[in-house]
């Protein structure tokens, strides 16, 4: 159980940590779906205490905010019995934590190490409105998204953490036509008569997807498009929008983001990672006497390093890595 020995795991899926005898403590019309007797839940507590560890388990916002984050080095979140809902469909009496106050609180606990830490933060849900011709809630989870960015900025220092924002893929969602500046982004396209204007004379949309499952186009006069509830139409008619196949843009801050440069291959991405806190067949390249490795390419170092990937995306799934407490060695370059 929990291997390999992770000390922070938060989001939602508690359904599937439990059993169908277990009635959800938060939404008991929704109990645990696992049908071979485990409860994970329970399984984590107790390898946990088995090994006297400090350690919680919560499910709701208001015991994750209240949790003393210097008492505990393992925490367990789970805070939805199946995928978190959307920001745009947030209630002011929600339970369940932002991805800021998620992000925080794993910082808050992991910092503590004196030998650093990984952290993975996704935002996972920009994918799912994606995924099902929702531009508002997309939007609106990109932009939480951010806060959690800023975040993680405000509580560490690029002296000694390097931190990695990019997405592992894109989507069929595209802006079109000519709207004039300061147009609502989710509304219609205000002079349609500009350059070029549809055949069909009814008013069309800024956003819009290639595919999806809501694709009839209508006549959008009067309709409230900036509503979470309101789909964008797509071109092909299918169960949900697809991916794309754009390069995805990766950016850093802290030691060794100058190494993110160019179009690179995604496996680089964790070449970099590795390099940059001396791990795998990096490990030895903190006990190297330390040189100006700015102005060496990565290639020098090690040759297996693949160059080339990925670099433009709009709005794909993204993910933030957060390596931190990187050697004197590597910082002091």
């Amino acid at each position: 159980m929990d291997y390999p020995n992770i000390n922070v795991i938060l989001g939602g899926g508690r359904q599937y940590f439990t059993n169908s005898s277990t009635a959800d403590p938060v939404m008991s019309s929704m109990p645990g779906l696992r049908n071979d007797g485990f409860d994970l839940i329970k399984a984590w507590k107790t390898e946990k205490m088995e090994r006297k560890v400090q350690h919680d388990y919560v499910y709701t916002r208001q015991q994750l905010n209240a949790l003393d984050a210097s008492s505990i080095d393992y925490l367990l979140g789970l805070f939805a019995p199946s995928h978190m809902t959307y920001e745009a469909d947030r209630l002011p009496s929600s339970v369940e934590p932002t991805l800021t106050e998620m992000t925080a609180k794993a910082i808050q606990i992991l910092k503590k190490n004196p030998k650093g830490y990984f952290l993975l933060i996704e935002g996972g849900k920009i994918d799912h409105g994606h995924h099902e011709n929702g531009a508002k809630k997309a939007l609106e989870e990109l932009l939480e998204f951010d806060n959690a960015v800023a975040k993680v900025t405000e509580m560490t220092s690029e002296d000694d953490t390097l931190t990695i924002v990019t997405a592992d893929h894109s989507h069929v969602f595209a802006i079109s036509g000519y709207p004039t500046r300061g147009n609502n982004i989710l509304g219609l396209v205000d002079n349609m008569d500009a350059i070029e204007s549809p055949l069909d004379n009814m008013p069309f949309l800024t956003l819009g997807y290639l595919n999806g499952p809501f694709t009839n186009r209508t006549n959008l006069t009067g309709v409230d498009t900036t509503a979470s509830s309101f789909h964008q139409p797509g071109c092909i008619k299918m169960n949900l929008e697809t991916h794309a196949g754009e390069d995805v843009v990766i950016y850093a801050r802290g030691p060794m983001a100058h190494l993110f440069q160019g179009t690179r291959e995604q496996s680089y991405i964790g070449h970099v990672m590795m390099y940059s806190a001396c791990l795998g067949v990096y490990k030895d390249n903190c006990d190297m006497p330390k040189r100006n490795m700015m102005l060496e390419p990565m290639s020098m170092h090690c040759s297996a390093v693949i160059p080339r990937s990925t670099l433009w995306t709009l709005l794909g799934l993204v993910v933030v890595v957060v390596v931190n407490q990187l050697s004197e060695s590597t910082r002091n370059v």
